[in-house]
Order: structure tokens, then C-alpha cells, then sequence
């Protein structure tokens, strides 16, 4: 089966992927790939795997489409996948009008969500590229959002929600433990190893107080954020 979200409403796509994973998977193994961790060929290991005692499993293909390779395998295999007793869940960003026809074709859903914006900027990107602890991507994503029209609030609400969910990530030895969705929890622990000790709850405490300072008029958030994103 092959489930898409997708949409420039980044935080509503993935809300959406997050609520139907944890509702339908029930016992199902739940296995996150994303651009990063792309292997050649895993996408036809993973649809034509048997089952072992009627074990079932949610396959959850994050952002795909920041690796040209991995792109390429996901529109080549959609069939498959679509047939496969496995269930494959793909969150993306905007998708162009070619790319939805492509999934229509095989997708037992479609989601997309807009928000209001009239940009087209991947917020999936921003978040990431701070879990990668990627300064140069992440000031070039800044820099990209900024003038695509996203304000400092709203950008600093997308850093503060990924640095939230890496404490509680931190603290937790379940998703149900500290509230969170197995989806992004198993991405916040795999992304634990590039903070240091003590790191993460520096950095939750200086954006607080960047946001909180700037709504006192004590200077521009966007540009306050910058020096703050070099720091990284």
C-alpha cells in the first residue's frame, strides 16, 4: 500500500503522516528512511520482502526527493509499492503538477495540504539541516526562506519545534513516554549523536530568549537569528 502526504503546509503534512501512521500501524515495525540513510535498491528489498509470522511493516519515506537518486528509485518503484502487503508512507513538501500525476497513478492516498502562504519553501529542509548541525545549508536555507516571504517568527517557531522535539527525544525511551509520534521521535534519536552533552538545552535557551528579546523591540529578529544560526 502507498499513502502520500504532501503540501507546502509542512508542519500540517506531516502532522497528518505522523496521525496516520500511529492509528493504522498497530503492531507493525515501523521503519523511518529518509534522504539521508538511502541506500541503491531498498525500496525493492523492502516491497517484495515476505513476511515472517504475518509480521507487517510501515515504511515511512521522509523527504525523498533532497536526494536525486533516491527520487528517482521512489518514481520508478511507485507501482510496486502500491502492491507491496507493506505499507509505504511518503511525506513531502509542494509538489509540481507532473510529480502529482506520477503518484496519483498508484497512491491508495493523496493528502495534500496549502497553507496560505503563496511560497513554495520546504520547511523540512530548515529543520533538518539543523539536526545535521549543517551551518553553510542551514544559513543558505535562512537566507532562501526569508525571501520566499516566511517571517522570523514563523521560521523560529520550525527551529523551536525541532529542538523541542530533540530533548524530549533525549529524555524519553518511547515516543508514548514523552508525548511525541514514533515518526519523529525515531528521527530525533538517530539525530541525538550530533549534539554534545548540555548542547541542545544551550541552544533551546538562547532561541527563547532571541524570540522573547525581539518582541521587546530589543532588535530584529531575522537578523538576530542569523548571528544565531552562524553560532551553530
Amino acid at each position: 500500500m502507498l499513502n502520500v502526504y504532501f503540501g507546502n503546509d509542512t508542519v500540517k503534512v506531516r502532522q497528518k503522516a505522523f496521525d496516520y501512521v500511529d492509528k493504522e500501524k498497530d503492531e507493525a515495525s515501523l521503519v523511518l528512511i529518509d534522504a539521508d540513510n538511502y541506500e541503491a535498491g531498498i525500496l525493492e528489498v523492502a516491497a517484495g520482502g515476505v513476511s515472517l509470522f504475518g509480521s507487517k511493516y510501515f515504511y515511512v519515506l521522509d523527504n525523498w526527493s533532497v536526494n536525486p537518486s533516491a527520487y528517482e528509485e521512489l518514481i520508478k518503484h511507485l507501482g510496486q509499492l502500491s502492491e507491496s502487503e507493506h505499507t509505504f508512507v511518503v511525506v513531502e513538501g509542494s509538489m509540481l503538477a507532473p510529480e502529482k500525476k506520477k503518484f496519483e497513478k498508484h497512491a491508495n492516498k493523496l493528502e495534500e495540504y496549502k497553507s496560505e502562504a503563496t511560497n513554495s519553501f520546504n520547511s523540512f529542509s530548515l529543520a533538518d539541516a539543523f539536526t545535521k548541525r549543517d551551518r553553510k545549508l542551514l544559513w543558505l536555507l535562512w537566507n532562501e526562506a526569508l525571501l520566499s516571504g516566511n517571517s522570523g517568527e514563523e521560521l523560529a517557531g520550525i527551529l523551536w519545534w525541532q529542538i523541542k522535539t530533540l530533548r524530549l527525544a533525549q529524555v524519553g525511551d518511547s515516543a508514548a513516554s514523552v508525548g511525541l509520534k514514533d515518526f519523529p521521535f525515531t528521527k530525533a534519536k538517530r539525530a541525538l549523536g550530533n549534539f554534545k552533552s548540555g548542547e541542545l538545552e544551550k541552544l533551546s535557551r538562547d532561541l527563547l530568549t532571541l524570540i522573547h528579546e525581539s518582541r521587546l523591540g530589543k532588535f530584529e529578529l531575522p537578523l538576530a537569528l542569523e548571528r544565531w544560526i552562524l553560532k551553530i
